[in-house]
């Protein structure tokens, strides 16, 4: 189902959206997490601040971390999932 399809019937999971983004050209990686953000409907997204001054490292693993605490029983690696290869690519300028 396409993103735009999904959005209209349900709501959009931060994971579900960050699995979307996971490929897709940024300048800047933060871009990846910071643009989920404005598309999902998650709770969780109020728990994230857009920082540029943090470093791309950190925002991945302050992401992680607060997934992991805030995902119900039996889904709190799927965002290891969602991350994988995310700041391996190299910005495009």
């Amino acid at each position: 189902m396409e993103m735009r399809e999904r959005r209209q019937t349900s709501s959009l999971s931060l994971l579900f959206v960050l699995d979307e983004f996971r490929f897709r050209e940024a300048t800047d990686p933060r871009d990846r997490v910071y643009a989920a953000l404005g598309v999902t409907t998650d709770p969780i997204a109020s728990h994230i601040k857009p920082d540029y001054n943090s470093p791309v490292e950190g925002v991945y693993r302050d992401l992680a971390k607060l997934s992991i605490r805030k995902a119900e029983p039996g889904h709190r690696l799927d965002i290891l999932g969602c991350l994988d290869d995310v700041t391996s690519t190299t910005p495009k300028v």
